[in-house]
């Protein structure tokens, strides 16, 4: 039987990763451990996880922020396990999680390396996709193309010398940082589908998390579409449309950033050059907003 390393990643999540660490540590499979990269939090989450958990948790602390990417991989190095997998801070596991995933490696040693699951939003029944495969099936990479929502950062159980040979999580990426890696995890190597939903994605950090941090959307720019299109490999497995639907998704998530930070001068000159380009699908909706954010800066001239 594969030992298996939960790593939770956070940075001023208290008190909600405590529900986090009890789905882990309330986990059927009796070989799961549980690290917790503390990124540098000024809540003091990792006195307070030490108080409650002591020994039955293990604890790393970065002096400095260096954001989720770079703690799941500092998690990785750290673990010790057959396999590692990951969970936010504000998410929470099945019991089950663990042994529905694994239990294909232990199943098929050497021949299945990674596994997956799907977590349902806290409100839902289920996920949607939920039966529209079998356990055991294979999750390719362009089926993860056309809808993302088949794996994302905690739906994945990896063989833990599959992930550091594959190269781990970039760290330059703070914001779709998982899609990143898992193109480049199943051009490689075949993902297994448990059958199973295996957690749940709450929201009770709304505007905390990644897709509503408009200054890091805005800090990372271009930077997810270029690694991409710079990844020769990459390149030789994704289409003209499918490198142009990234440029796009990023054009539009620093656009809507940009909009929703008021920096109204700045999404105008943006939002000319990528449509100048053919970069804005949704151009109904940003054309609005041009105007909008044009009314803005003539009232901020008044005002002064």
């Amino acid at each position: 039987m594969k030992s298996v390393t939960v790593i939770i990643p956070t940075f001023n999540r208290w008190p909600f990763i405590c529900s986090a660490v009890d789905s882990v540590l309330a986990q059927t499979y009796t070989r799961t451990h549980c690290i917790i990269v503390d990124d540098a939090s000024s809540d003091n989450t990792a006195e307070r996880l030490r108080e409650i958990y002591a020994q039955r948790i293990r604890i790393v602390v970065q002096k400095i922020n260096r954001g989720p990417s770079a703690c799941r991989n500092i998690g990785v190095e750290a673990s010790r396990s057959d396999c590692i997998c990951f969970l936010d801070s504000d998410d929470m596991l099945e019991p089950n999680a663990v042994a529905s995933r694994v239990s294909l490696l232990n199943e098929r040693p050497g021949e299945i390396t990674a596994s997956f699951g799907l977590l349902k939003p806290v409100r839902s029944t289920h996920h949607p996709l939920l039966r529209e495969k079998n356990r055991g099936d294979e999750l390719r990479l362009s089926q993860y193309l056309e809808n993302k929502s088949w794996c994302h950062n905690n739906g994945f159980l990896i063989d833990r010398d599959v992930f550091l040979h594959t190269g781990m999580y970039n760290p330059r990426l703070r914001n779709k940082e998982d899609i990143e890696l898992l193109i480049r995890l199943l051009h490689r190597h075949p993902f297994r589908y448990c059958g199973e939903e295996i957690g749940t994605v709450r929201n009770v950090c709304g505007e905390k998390r990644a897709r509503n941090d408009y200054r890091q959307i805005i800090d990372q720019g271009m930077l997810f579409s270029s690694i991409i299109a710079d990844s020769p490999v990459l390149m030789t497995q994704l289409s003209a449309s499918d490198l142009r639907s990234f440029i796009c998704s990023d054009v539009e998530e620093a656009l809507r950033a940009l909009y929703k930070s008021h920096k109204y001068k700045a999404f105008r000159s943006f939002y000319t050059k990528a449509a100048r380009m053919g970069y804005i699908r949704d151009k109904k909706k940003f054309r609005r907003r041009y105007l909008a954010a044009y009314l803005q800066d003539i009232r901020h001239r008044y005002e002064r």
